[in-house]
């Protein structure tokens, strides 16, 4: 994974992330630190989280504590990530290596438990 790009999302430059993804560096992690898209999450960078769905990242995937981007857009209280993520089948039933579920983190809010509510009677939309 590059650096550079991990670097421009967490500015929050859109343009330094589409020269990098358009001349080949991959937008998905590989477990073994936090991705591209969790770092967009984490920091609220909507338009960065929204080139990079569009640019074939994995919304599914899991960092090596076993958040993955709907996580992180949870705990740091991004509601348009959240349903930008759940709009496109971000899984809801991932466990981080703790044992907590998307459910502990948003438990507390209101507005996020409702932006996640679509996924109550599909628990895993992603597999549907």
């Amino acid at each position: 994974m590059s650096e550079e790009l991990i670097a421009a999302v967490r500015a929050n430059d859109l343009a330094t992330v589409i020269n990098l993804v358009e001349s080949g560096v991959t937008v998905n992690g590989d477990g073994s630190q936090i991705s591209p898209l969790m770092w967009a999450a984490q920091y609220g960078h909507t338009e960065i989280a929204i080139y990079l769905c569009g640019s074939g990242v994995n919304i599914h995937e899991v960092s090596f504590a076993g958040f993955t981007a709907l996580m992180d857009a949870v705990i740091h209280e991004h509601i348009d990530i959240v349903r930008m993520l759940c709009a496109m089948g971000a899984r809801t039933d991932v466990l981080t290596t703790n044992g907590l579920s998307i459910w502990d983190f948003a438990k507390d809010n209101k507005d996020i438990l409702d932006a996640l509510r679509v996924d109550y009677q599909n628990p895993n939309p992603g597999s549907t």
